[in-house]
């Protein structure tokens, strides 16, 4: 059993406070009145904001509503459901598991999971882990049971439609590659993916609250999820029931606080150790802050459920996560021990700019200019016969020449904004996106890339 320590009674009157008190001269009044600004921006009804220097959490206040039905305000010990932020978890588990020589990154998954089809058992935990294995992005939709037994069950009999392509030939985001980690994670403990991580990396950081099963989050102080995506007056979700599946724990199911996340920061940024204790291991801090891929878009490369990315003169580790009703996200400097948490209880709201307030006024780091003016340039008929095709991932995206014009299959007018730039108009119930492509040894178009997605290109022996 995890012993009490008075910190633990001094942390519960500080999040009852609902505010960490500020050591040093910054200007928390212009973080607060920043978030209260995105929070309107962003019609989320409410977060919780957490900021680490050093070995201490520096600052935490909760902001807006937990239920914009019943009025509750929101509390700073309130859990929300991380999403996607939860896969440095479940990383983490894993690299203790291999430090302890039960797993291996680079062997086939075969070798220590049973049961696998085999275009599951051929891949490696690292391909996995670094969204290289070739795998679709998402996998059952918001519907399955929830018995821990499902995870390896659904993957057994379930999991070979999930692969599109052949591993390691690039980066697409992929939930399905965490879910296998979830399975190699029970293989090797001998025990259920949600109590392996507890015991391997909740426990040992004092995370006492996290858990990833919605009957426990909600049996104390929990923040309601509200939608929809984007702007538009929030709405309660009535029923969260969805965000239980066992079988997609270990890509996006833990429930946390921002103050109990921060544990893990503090740890994370001082080689292990947290209030003057070993808690995670210095192995499991370096393999997953190491970047192994670079990410086709954006400049960043990945590591064990970390992106990394160097910018503004310091190295940034990070996550974020998105699902119905919460938006989730965590950025850490580990040259300057700093880290801010924003937890919010709307769909897909991150509030990713709150990050870079809090580093200006904690670090006086401004973000460097990251508009790119776009300058629209002609796309000649045999480029547009070189993209036109179909794309797989998560669904497909169509490119057609019609009329002398590159255009999606829904009617959009493809449009190239800058050198491997374009843009697809919305058309009807089709969304404007951005994309790029990527090319074979031979120069010919095979994957369409979309923000962290990658879309294989249709052959003619793949209709």
């Amino acid at each position: 059993m995890l012993r009490r320590h008075p910190h633990l009674l001094a942390g519960l009157l500080l999040l009852l406070l609902n505010t960490a008190a500020a050591g040093g001269d910054y200007r928390f009044d212009d973080l607060d009145a920043f978030v209260t600004a995105e929070l309107q921006r962003n019609d989320c009804p409410g977060a919780v904001v957490t900021v680490v220097l050093g070995k201490e959490v520096l600052y935490t206040k909760a902001y807006g509503l937990a239920n914009i039905e019943t009025g509750e305000p929101m509390q700073a010990d309130m859990l929300f459901l991380l999403a996607s932020t939860t896969k440095m978890f479940t990383a983490a588990a894993v690299a203790a598991l291999v430090e302890a020589g039960k797993l291996k990154f680079d062997a086939p998954l075969g070798e220590c999971v049973s049961g696998l089809p085999p275009a599951l058992g051929r891949l490696t935990l690292h391909q996995a882990l670094t969204h290289t294995a070739g795998l679709a992005a998402t996998g059952y939709g918001n519907v399955g049971p929830q018995e821990d037994s499902r995870l390896g069950e659904m993957l057994r009999t379930q999991g070979a439609r999930f692969c599109l392509w052949e591993p390691g030939a690039i980066y697409s985001y992929s939930n399905v590659g965490y879910w296998l980690a979830g399975v190699a994670i029970e293989s090797a403990s001998g025990s259920y993916y949600a109590p392996a991580v507890s015991e391997l990396i909740l426990k040992p950081l004092g995370m006492t609250r996290a858990t990833f099963y919605l009957a426990e989050a909600k049996a104390g102080p929990m923040a309601h999820g509200h939608g929809p995506a984007g702007q538009g007056p929030a709405r309660l979700i009535p029923n969260l029931d969805d965000l239980d599946i066992a079988a997609t724990r270990p890509a996006g199911k833990l429930f946390c606080s921002a103050p109990l996340f921060a544990r893990f920061c503090i740890a994370f940024m001082n080689d292990g150790e947290l209030e003057g204790k070993r808690a995670l291991s210095p192995y499991v801090i370096q393999t997953l802050s190491t970047p192994y891929v670079t990410v086709p878009a954006g400049g960043r490369r990945y590591g064990y459920g970390l992106n990394v990315e160097d910018r503004d003169g310091v190295r940034w580790l990070s996550h974020g996560g998105i699902l119905s009703g919460y938006g989730s996200t965590v950025r850490m400097c580990p040259s300057q021990r700093f880290a801010v948490i924003v937890l919010a209880n709307k769909t897909a709201a991150q509030l990713t700019r709150v990050q870079d307030k809090a580093a200006e006024v904690v670090l006086g780091i401004r973000p460097s200019p990251g508009a790119v003016v776009d300058q629209v340039q002609p796309i000649g008929a045999e480029e547009m016969r070189r993209y036109a095709g179909s794309y797989v991932n998560k669904g497909t995206i169509e490119l057609l020449v019609r009329d002398g014009r590159l255009v999606g299959k829904e009617g959009g007018l493809v449009t190239k904004v800058r050198v491997n730039r374009f843009r697809r108009a919305a058309s009807g119930d089709a969304p404007q996106i951005d994309f790029s492509f990527v090319t074979n040894s031979r120069g010919e178009v095979e994957y369409l890339v979309q923000g962290i997605y990658a879309f294989k290109r249709k052959t003619c022996d793949s209709h």
